[in-house]
Formats: C-alpha cells, structure tokens, sequence
C-alpha cells in the first residue's frame, strides 16, 4: 500500500481507535461491493479500507513489508546516528551524522 491509511480512513494520526474503528465502519459502508452491485470497482476500495484500518490497528504485521519497501525504493535500513548497527557491519554512529567516514576528503 502506497497511500497513507489514515488518509484512505479520512481520520488524523492521532485519532482514537475509537474514531479509527467509526470511520472504518463508515467507509465499510460506504464501499461494500453487496451494498454498491452496480460498481466493479467496490471490491476493490472496499479492500484498500480493509487494509488501511488493519495497518493502523496492527503495525507490527506491517513492519517488516514496510521496511523492505522502503530497502528496495533505496531507503536507508538502518537510520544512522539513531543507535542502530550499520547493515555493513561495526557500529553505527561512531562515523557522524552522515553515516559515512571518510578521510580528509578523499
């Protein structure tokens, strides 16, 4: 998924669940292929809702599709000078902000 499920549910990052599992149900309604039979392309809004409410309410099921996503669209894995160990081995940010080393601008 591409989109941002919040927006695809039209609620803010910080909404409830409560406000998440109103606006899910609302949207449900609104695109259910039984409820709208002339529409072919019920089926699919009706999936993107599904998906959008399933990522906000279980973001760890997402997390690693999420962080190969962004590995494979040249994402860094790993966020330099935020604790985590370089993909290339040794300790990440000993070398500085830029996550790289080098020597007197070589």
């Amino acid at each position: 998924m591409t989109e941002n499920p919040y927006d695809i549910l039209g609620v803010s990052r910080d909404a409830s669940m409560d406000e998440v599992k109103r606006a899910y149900r609302k949207k449900a309604r609104e695109n259910h292929p039984d409820l709208n039979p002339g529409d072919p392309d019920a089926a699919a809004r009706m999936n993107k809702v599904n998906e959008a409410y399933d990522r906000i309410t279980n973001p760890e099921k997402y997390a690693q599709e999420d962080a190969r996503r962004r590995a494979a669209a040249g994402g860094a894995p790993y966020a330099p000078g935020y604790g985590y160990g370089s993909p290339f081995g040794g300790a990440g940010g000993s070398t500085g902000a830029g996550g790289s080393a080098s020597a007197g601008g070589a």
